[in-house]
């Protein structure tokens, strides 16, 4: 069985398409986003006039199994993590102003300042309401985690570099799947932990291709126009092989 990966959306349809239809082309079976399907900023992204956050979700609802809710998402939804990561979140979260936010959190978590608001209806924010923050599932025998980021800051909501923060070794003993993957991080190809590579986490290049073990921990890369690291991931549960494939705006 092979399966496609698909993270870090962040409006941009047009790779959204592109993305679907690589993945079908290449005989993807089944297709899974892991999150940040919403959250444009100007500072970070550059196609303010082409961005459509309702069209990526009505792309994912028809083509994706399963979606998960990413840090971004959770903003744009006015949700509450159910993993807070040590942070106290009150009920009025999002009533409170910029600077109370800094002051509770003490400046340790995303508040989104230059996010451009998607400007969802009714139908679209309730689809970004109901996604789970994680899902296992079953795929050819593997048990597979998808969340956003590694617990316990599974959402992805905390401020952190663009490497992952822990050696991810609560967030294999709370879930105990056989594989892990998440997002949120723009890799360029993809990031594996695992015993292969002495839990230290490593770069796979788009293109090349890596075998997996239990335990492995995986970051898929983005889907959006990036110089460089946008791109799909796609595992075969046959061969336990998986490989990152660029995609060009």
């Amino acid at each position: 069985m092979l399966i496609a990966f698909i993270s870090d959306i962040h409006e941009d349809a047009r790779m959204l398409e592109k993305a679907l239809r690589s993945a079908h082309t290449l005989g993807a079976e089944r297709i899974f986003c892991l999150g940040d399907i919403t959250g444009y900023s100007p500072i970070n992204q550059n196609f303010a006039t082409e961005k459509n956050a309702a069209a990526c979700i009505d792309l994912l609802r028809e083509h994706c199994e399963i979606s998960i809710a990413g840090n971004h998402d959770m903003f744009t939804a006015r949700r509450l993590s159910e993993f807070a990561a040590g942070i106290h979140y009150p009920g009025n979260w999002y009533d409170l102003s910029f600077t109370e936010k800094q002051r509770l959190t003490g400046n340790k978590v995303w508040l989104y300042e230059h996010e451009i608001d998607p400007l969802l209806g009714p139908d679209h924010l309730e689809w970004l309401r109901t996604l789970p923050e994680l899902a296992c599932i079953d795929a050819g025998g593997l048990k597979i985690c998808l969340t956003h980021y590694i617990y316990p800051d599974v959402s992805g909501s905390l401020q952190m570099g663009h490497e992952p923060t822990n050696d991810a070794l609560e967030h294999r003993e709370k879930f105990r799947c056989d594989l892990y993957l998440s997002g949120h991080l723009h890799p360029n190809g993809c990031i594996v932990q695992g015993k292969k590579t002495a839990h230290r986490w490593v770069n796979i290049d788009f293109g090349e291709k890596y075998y997996v073990e239990t335990g492995d921990y995986l970051f898929a890369p983005a889907c959006l126009r990036h110089a460089f690291n946008c791109g799909i991931l796609l595992l075969d549960t046959v061969t336990k092989s998986l490989r990152t494939v660029q995609l060009m705006s």
